[in-house]
């Protein structure tokens, strides 16, 4: 599983990715010793390329 940390100011936040298909990325995510398994859809911007995912969960 890839690995990326986040640091929210307070605490880092580490997304592990479980699995990627086409149409969703599935993350473990542990923040503040909680783990939770979340899905998300990804969506492709006007040049063709995919987001980075810190920054689509901050729009949020």
């Amino acid at each position: 599983m890839a690995e990326y940390q986040h640091f929210d100011g307070e605490t880092y936040i580490t997304f592990n990715i479980v699995y990627v298909t086409e149409k969703e990325v599935q993350l473990a995510v542990t923040n503040r010793g909680r783990i939770s398994v979340l899905t998300y859809d990804l969506y492709e911007d006007e040049n063709g390329e995919y987001r980075r995912l810190c920054e689509r969960m901050e729009q949020q």
